[in-house]
């Protein structure tokens, strides 16, 4: 039995819807295979969307017309925005958000979407012809025909979960139809480095056995702006707080007793974890001089009893982790519904793609998601929107969608995945923006409106809403220039540290934007325009390397003075700009000089 489509997507996480909706609301005939049609969606880890520079991603997705915003603002049970003491750039939403609920919504939204079909199945084969992807074959025999293929695997090829001295097959606890190393072979004969990668998830409690009143309650913000301007973007759940707590040298004191117990620390465990959120065990045994860590418990559910343990990934043995919880403030009688435990799985080395997550090897394949390396919901669901736009403008012979550094997170996640490529689980990281100051969350809609139209994804009655929402903030800027006090304009006035909008707009009857979220962007664009200048002055040089091409069939062996290691290193990115070059790890000042004179 064979089914014809124009793109097909493998996984139901993050990655694979965003990949399916992009596909389907252009116009393609589409299918999404995934191992369980109640698990789309779902959330494996902290039930919990966006944080330091995730937020961005959430926010420019929504613009760009994805739908991971809508889906988490409908489903918010609380909201926070982080570092908002520091600079608008640096600040990021965070929502904690119904784990049901979220995956009842998104699976819903992909059944009614037109062009869209759903397919349980486990697949074992993509199908190749010509050099190029043309479907899968699905472990039942039957065969999807397809003119491209997105693969958004996970954290499923190859996936073994580990608590102690406990395994068994799965990229999630209880779900052991996975990918045994088919999928992986098959990518490793396309000559791709891949490698085994790992990630941890916390215990649940049972809210009944919780001791509330030693833990400090955590309140949502009253801010009202989430991730979405969708007009149906309202919250569908009610608020519910959070809790606070934090280790001691008791818990500290189990685990180092305990360390040998932990999978992670045998010889024969050659998964990398990420840095920037290790395992509750990495955390006493690199940072011994910490008396305590944080620790935060959070709803799952409004209708479950399930809390998150966030701050305590671990895999230690059950009987460990329950001693640990038992000396924690508030835990002494916690009742545990599913012990934390960790995942190693294969993963694929992005360098060897193309800038749009098409694979080199075998044109018409697509890889999105953890396959690539990365951790978290929202760079997953990031490459799975970029790789499916791709898919649909290669398959309508239209110029790929490519974004600058300059203009967004997200093109700032996929050059820094095919460009640089990946040792541990990559995470987003503002740090990571040299143009943060302009990237805010808070202009994520102006700065992407132009692309946003390109792409048709977004109504145009949100379009709309959005340029008055921009006309707005260029009235406020224009009347706070040519109205002065004290010998300053408002606009002089506003662009000083901690400076207060509304009594500068008060004092000269300036008009604000209605919406707080664009009150943020004009105090954003004052405080940051002279900082804004001088490093547009300075990373100038790089956006003009960026503009020079490299063809792609250009031999980088045949070039005179480059460096036997230089030529390695272009042959291994096969980079599309002398920009991209550049950035290459190991890439240095002299070889990029050289090679600009090749190519002139």
């Amino acid at each position: 039995m064979s089914t014809l489509f124009d793109l097909a997507v493998v996984g139901g996480g993050h990655a694979g819807c965003e990949a399916a909706l992009v596909a389907a609301r252009s116009g393609l005939k589409t299918a999404l295979v995934t191992l369980r049609l109640n698990g789309i969606g779902q959330l494996s880890c902290n039930p919990a969307m966006g944080g330091l520079a995730k937020g961005h991603l959430v926010r420019e997705l929504d613009a760009l017309g994805g739908h991971i915003g809508l889906a988490s603002d409908r489903a918010t049970l609380f909201r926070h925005t982080l570092n908002l003491s520091r600079g608008s750039a640096v600040r990021g939403t965070r929502a904690q958000v119904d784990r049901f609920f979220y995956g009842e919504e998104m699976g819903q939204t992909l059944r009614e979407t037109p062009h869209l079909t759903l397919i349980e199945g486990r697949v074992d084969h993509l199908l190749e012809v010509s050099g190029r992807c043309t479907g899968l074959r699905l472990g039942d025999g039957s065969q999807i025909d397809s003119r491209a293929v997105v693969l958004t695997t996970g954290t499923f090829l190859g996936a073994i979960c580990h608590r102690g001295d406990w395994t068994q097959p799965g990229g999630r606890i209880d779900e052991t139809e996975v990918d045994q190393g088919t999928i992986t072979a098959q990518l490793k004969s396309l000559g791709l480095r891949t490698l085994r990668l790992k990630t941890g998830t916390c215990p649940r409690l049972d809210r009944e056995s919780i001791n509330f009143d030693q833990l400090k309650i955590q309140t949502s913000d009253l801010a009202d702006s989430g991730f979405s301007d969708h007009p149906e973007a309202q919250g569908q759940r009610p608020i519910q707080p959070c809790w606070a707590t934090s280790s001691n040298e008791a818990v500290h004191e189990v685990v180092r007793k305990n360390l040998h117990r932990s999978p992670i620390r045998r010889e024969e465990f050659d998964a990398l974890g990420p840095r920037y959120c290790p395992s509750f065990e990495d955390k006493v045994e690199r940072f011994a001089h910490r008396e305590s860590h944080q620790l935060f418990l959070e709803p799952e559910g409004v209708e479950s009893r399930q809390l998150y343990l966030g701050g305590m990934s671990t895999s230690m043995p059950a009987e460990v982790q329950q001693v640990m919880l038992e000396a924690i403030p508030g835990l002494e009688a916690v009742r545990v519904l599913q012990w934390g435990y960790c995942v190693a799985y294969d993963a694929v080395d992005p360098i060897q793609l193309e800038p749009t997550l098409e694979v080199t090897a075998l044109p018409g394949l697509y890889l999105a998601g953890q396959l690539n390396g990365t951790s978290g919901y929202e760079e997953a669901a990031a490459q799975g929107f970029w790789a499916g736009m791709n898919a649909v403008r290669s398959l309508r012979n239209e110029a790929s969608f490519l974004l600058g550094r300059d203009e967004a997170y997200m093109a700032v996640l996929m050059d820094d995945l095919t460009t640089r490529g990946i040792t541990e689980p990559y995470r987003m990281l503002t740090s990571r923006a040299e143009y943060r100051l302009e990237l805010r969350e808070s202009s994520a809609f102006i700065r992407l409106h132009a692309q946003a139209g390109e792409l048709g994804l977004v109504s145009k009655e949100r379009l709309e809403s959005r340029e008055r929402r921009h006309a707005e903030i260029i009235e406020a800027r224009g009347q706070l220039e040519s109205k002065r006090s004290s010998g300053q304009s408002g606009w002089q006035q506003l662009s000083r540290p901690h400076s207060d909008l509304k009594a500068i707009t008060d004092e000269l009857q300036v008009t604000r934007p209605s919406l707080a979220m664009d009150q943020e962007e004009l105090q954003a664009q004052a405080r940051y325009a002279g900082y804004i200048e001088r490093e547009r002055r300075r990373l100038r040089r790089y956006a003009d390397l960026d503009r020079i091409k490299i063809p792609m069939d250009f031999d980088f062996g045949d070039r005179p003075g480059l460096s036997t290691e230089a030529v390695e290193l272009l042959q291994r990115v096969r980079p599309r700009s002398l920009g991209q070059a550049s950035r290459i790890p190991g890439m240095t000042p002299a070889a990029t000089h050289l090679l600009a004179m090749s190519l002139k």
